[in-house]
């Protein structure tokens, strides 16, 4: 299971140790202290570089398995158990770095985070247009992006808060509307969640809600599959050459609706962002692509000499990611949520007592209700656990120097692999983890753990957190709570407590019908 290696054993130098005795000044004493200090951390050091990382056997259906397995998550955890939370996969000539298990994570990307921060280099994922998304960079480049956009972000949402949840609010009341429409049908509550969702981030990015034709336009069968489609292309360039055209063939169709789907939103976030450009004024920044545009021009000659950075990477780049990670994320969340209140009456059932309690039948959850109901936060934090929403990095992370983790050496510029999925189900940390239970979010009294909220990382660790989890959080318990306040869900007569998922670096339920009736 993801049991930590043991620390290794380091031998004393006894020839330094019998010297101590001769040793009579406190002066000789102290030099002998950081002597003896630095000889163990070199000799543990160089037991770090001998040590050979485990793994299967380069040629063998095991060590090729991972890549072409859908359940990747699935298969890494089952070979950590065998190899330790630490261990590589050999393709193409090229070692790759699995990390398993919270702790060995955390030492990588939270102890070691500038050195684990790098982005594996796949040629397909620098193709346009996604080339000048920010997480796909590394080094300065990448660091100067990130700085702009996060400038960019707390500029446009300081004292904007209570704004943008009102915008948040109205996108749950016309769901909520649109759920009761259905009296009490069956219906797939996929459109209506990426919609919701669709246009509380458009209000953000270009100040506007989606209009009719937006609507129209939208396809939300290419958002459900696009994180498929994304881990598709990584996995394609990771395989040997001759395992490529097979692999291309069998998942065609996943990867050109990726490609499709992308093109198509950078498409319209360009059309957007041109739109914005021609009625720019420094004077009224009305949204976040004006505030992007403003950050864009700021840029001096030598930023953009120095870190080939440009505006379409500030601003069309920045929001095109921005938007289709702040709908998807969301979104199949709220899926998974409203999946696992339609299997669980008793979690509906207390979740509805706690809203009764704290908001009232006359009224609607609001951020400010939040901190008053522990047991609708663990009911968000449990659905993220163990619905395992995003199973691995997005995209791989790379050593950018030669490192050691849990006494093993890693080469520079090594891909690294994150099993996010093995921190959900690490006995180590989590009771019956396979179990969906909110109750283990909770103390004896009721009330939130604390020490539980760093145990699970939905939205990534390190220097690479997701950049727009507070937003997102914001999306996901705001909703639920509103859905759930007016609303009991039952599954449609004839569908499957467990509809399956569509594996990507997103875990998406496959479509599903449930009931809504209405509450008040």
């Amino acid at each position: 299971m993801y049991t930590p290696t043991g620390k290794e054993a380091v031998a004393e130098d006894t020839s330094v140790k019998s010297s101590v005795a001769d040793m009579e000044s406190s002066v000789a004493k102290n030099i002998f202290s950081k002597t003896k200090s630095a000889l163990v951390s070199s000799i543990s050091e160089s037991s770090a570089v001998q040590k050979h990382l485990p793994g299967p056997p380069r040629i063998s259906w095991e060590n090729l398995e991972p890549l072409l397995n859908n359940r990747m998550h699935l298969k890494l955890s089952s070979l950590a158990d065998k190899y330790g939370d630490v261990f590589q996969l050999g393709i193409a000539g090229k070692d790759l770095l699995v990390l398993n298990g919270l702790q060995t994570v955390k030492k990588a990307l939270v102890d070691q985070g500038d050195t684990f921060s790098d982005r594996a280099d796949f040629d397909i994922l620098q193709e346009a247009p996604q080339r000048h998304f920010l997480e796909l960079k590394s080094g300065d480049y990448w660091k100067r992006h990130r700085e702009v956009f996060v400038g960019a972000m707390h500029d446009h949402f300081a004292g904007r808060w209570a704004e943008v949840e009102s915008s948040l609010r109205e996108e749950a009341v016309e769901l909520a509307q649109y759920m009761r429409d259905q009296h009490g049908q069956p219906f797939d509550p996929n459109r209506s969640l990426s919609l919701a969702n669709l246009s509380f981030i458009q209000k953000i990015i270009f100040g506007r809600r989606c209009s009719q034709e937006d609507k129209d336009g939208f396809n939300e069968y290419g958002l459900t599959l696009l994180p498929s489609g994304f881990m598709n292309a990584v996995r394609l360039g990771l395989l040997p050459g001759p395992c490529r055209p097979l692999f291309y063939l069998t998942r065609k169709r996943s990867l050109d609706n990726f490609k499709e789907g992308i093109i198509g939103l950078s498409a319209y976030i360009a059309e957007n962002v041109e739109e914005h450009r021609q009625s720019f004024d420094p004077d009224n920044i009305r949204d976040m692509c004006d505030r992007l545009l403003e950050a864009g021009m700021k840029l001096t000659k030598e930023e953009r000499d120095t870190f080939q950075l440009h505006d379409q990477d500030i601003v069309n780049g920045s929001l095109t990611q921005f938007s289709g990670a702040g709908t998807g994320v969301p979104t199949f969340a709220q899926r998974w949520a409203i999946l696992y209140l339609a299997n669980h009456p008793e979690v509906q059932k207390k979740a509805h007592e706690e809203l009764e309690r704290v908001v009232g039948p006359d009224a609607d959850p609001k951020m400010s209700d939040r901190s008053k109901m522990p047991y609708m936060q663990a009911f968000v934090n449990e659905v993220l656990r163990h619905s395992a929403i995003s199973p691995m990095a997005a995209v791989y992370y790379a050593t950018n120097k030669d490192t050691s983790i849990n006494h093993y050496f890693v080469k520079k510029n090594t891909p690294v692999i994150v099993n996010y999925y093995s921190i959900t189900r690490d006995p180590s940390v989590w009771d019956a983890p396979d179990e969906f239970m909110p109750e283990r979010f909770l103390d004896s009294e009721g009330a939130l753990r604390k020490d539980l909220q760093n145990k699970f990382f939905p939205f990534g660790l390190g220097p690479r957190r997701c950049l727009g989890e507070h937003l997102g959080r914001m999306q996901i318990f705001l909703l639920c709570a509103h859905l759930m306040h007016h609303f009991e869900f039952s599954l449609a007569p004839g569908e499957k407590s467990d509809p399956g998922t569509i594996p990507g670096v997103f875990l998406v339920p496959k479509d599903f019908r449930i009931i809504a009736t209405p509450r008040r």
